[in-house]
């Protein structure tokens, strides 16, 4: 017992003098929780962890508390520490984004790089302190409330690399209304919509001179779009959607959709990309057979060249789709495994 009363208050005396640590108890108290490993490593990083200046002390306290924290602190460098006080200064001295490591090394890795940060200063954000301060409710690892609406927008380390891809790649088509709108708006709902697109044009890696346009108007309308490709390309437009089911359907998103269909020679210029983690892609290729039931004249009258001679199989057989026989055929319970409805897709 005294040969580990004597070790505590040795490894004490050195994390006081390593880290300027004013209160012997102080240090025993950060002994305690980090254990003689620990401490062991984070004198070994003193250098970079007294990077923190005034705030040395509640870095070691986040790192003492924070198991996931400590087992990476053979990992620390300047620019995890300069994203942990960013953190700290942006959000609040209290957040829990600043003990997460993987939020930690994210950021850094957008510090480390001049050119990164300066994407972040596009007219539409502000800076990347706008940044964090916008997403400050969005789900962490070391977060305690990561349930509800929270649990569809991706964890902030994933929005930090799904929108550093995105400005990097098309910051300069970032200039609409939509974008201006949504980007960081108060409103959760209108941030996990971009922050849906984000994630899947950085997950198909859609890079600036495949695309025409972000968030432009239709010619014939006032209504928007998502994504348009430049020509010679086989998909021509994406709608990005994180509705629950029941939000989705409204009369807006059906003139929205005419829209789209008028503007396409062929089903397979478009894609609708629904959020998989609100409903699975089976569930939004039934809200679109509602859709075409309800709306089936007007759709073949506008665009009917869509669908007019093409054949599927059901059943078995094949048949060729008229206009005498579209409506039956959207009746058919496997519908929705044909190509009338493979532009519905989730990610």
């Amino acid at each position: 017992m005294v040969e580990e009363l004597g070790n505590l208050e040795a490894l004490a005396n050195q994390l006081k003098d390593g880290f300027n640590i004013t209160s012997i108890n102080k240090a025993k108290q950060l002994v305690e929780k980090l254990g003689a490993d620990n401490v062991g490593k984070l004198l070994q990083k003193a250098d970079i962890i007294n990077k923190a200046d005034g705030d040395v002390i509640r870095l070691l306290d986040d790192i003492a508390d924070t198991p996931d924290f400590a087992k990476h602190i053979d990992d620390l460098t300047e620019d995890i520490v300069a994203a942990w006080k960013l953190l700290k200064n942006s959000i609040g001295k209290k957040t829990s984004f600043a003990k997460d490591f993987d939020v930690l090394q994210t950021l850094g890795k957008v510090l480390k790089s001049d050119e990164l940060v300066s994407l972040f200063d596009h007219p539409k954000i502000g800076g990347i302190q706008n940044f964090l301060k916008a997403y400050n409710d969005v789900r962490c690892a070391t977060c305690p409330d990561t349930g509800g609406y929270k649990a569809y927008m991706p964890m902030l380390h994933e929005i930090i690399d799904n929108t550093t891809y995105c400005l990097k790649e098309f910051g300069d088509k970032m200039d609409s209304k939509m974008f201006g709108q949504e980007l960081l708006t108060r409103n959760f709902r209108g941030r996990d919509g971009i922050q849906h697109m984000f994630k899947d044009m950085r997950e198909k890696g859609y890079k600036a001179e495949d695309v025409s346009s972000l968030g432009g108007k239709f010619d014939t309308s006032d209504n928007f779009f998502d994504l348009k490709f430049v020509n010679g390309k086989t998909l021509k437009y994406i709608e990005y959607k994180s509705y629950l089911p029941d939000g989705f359907g409204t009369k807006e998103h059906i003139k929205q959709f005419k829209e789209y269909l008028k503007d396409i020679t062929d089903l397979t210029e478009l894609n609708y990309v629904f959020n998989v983690s609100k409903a699975d892609e089976l569930v939004w290729k039934n809200k679109f057979k509602k859709i075409f039931k309800n709306n089936v004249d007007d759709i073949w009258k506008e665009k009917g060249d869509l669908f007019r001679g093409k054949k599927i199989k059901l059943e078995g057989k094949e048949i060729e789709i008229t206009k005498n026989n579209f409506k039956q055929i959207l009746e058919h319970k496997d519908v929705l495994k044909t190509f009338i409805f493979d532009f519905v897709k989730t990610n």
